[in-house]
Order: C-alpha cells, then structure tokens, then sequence
C-alpha cells in the first residue's frame, strides 16, 4: 500500500483533527464491477492488457472515457438521421420530424 502525503485546501496544521482520504479503486487492479452479470467472452488474459494498457485510470475514469465516445456509438448503429440547425446529420428516433431512414454508410455515399 502506498501512501501519499499532500496538502488541500481548507485543511490546516493547526487543528488536532485527522484527514483520511482513501479510494476503492487502485491503479493496479481493473475495476469490474460494471460487468456485473453480463456475458462475456473475456479471456484472464485479455483483463491483464487491458489492465496493462489502463495502467493509472481509475474505474471512474475508465467509465468516463466509455462515455465519451457514446456520440460515436449512437451514430454507428443509428438507422434514422436528420439535419440538425448547423444543416449535420445527427442520429435520431423514427418518429421524430425530418427522420429519414438510412444507415452511416449511406450517409458517407
């Protein structure tokens, strides 16, 4: 267990309280605790690269770059588009007005 000393603001030297900071997530261990119950094919071997390539994320912060890239997700298995004010193509439901029925691929066509 390694322990890091450091100063924070509002905590002063003069008062006879003590400050315990302490994480659940370590940066040498994987967080799985978003797998839960789901299925999954993953090997032992591929949560070793993936906790190897990770090295130094938190779980939060693991969870944080996922959602950044949900825009990326919703458009690549989107099977409506529509314009948006800015004239872009933006995914959207089906029953929204302007909705148009084509696939990502078609869009780059």
């Amino acid at each position: 267990m390694e322990i890091v000393f450091n100063t924070f603001q509002g905590v002063g030297s003069d008062d006879q309280k003590v400050l315990v900071l302490a994480t659940t997530n370590t940066p040498h261990a994987l967080d799985q605790v978003h797998l839960g119950d789901t299925p999954h094919n993953l090997t032992e071997r591929y949560f070793e690269h993936l906790a190897h390539k990770t090295e130094g994320f938190s779980g939060l912060g693991i969870a944080i770059c996922d959602i950044l890239f949900e825009p990326i997700h919703q458009t690549r298995y989107a099977k409506f588009f529509k314009k948006n004010s800015s004239d872009i193509q933006v995914p959207c439901k089906p029953t929204e007005r302007g909705a148009v029925q084509v696939t990502l691929l078609e869009l780059d066509a």
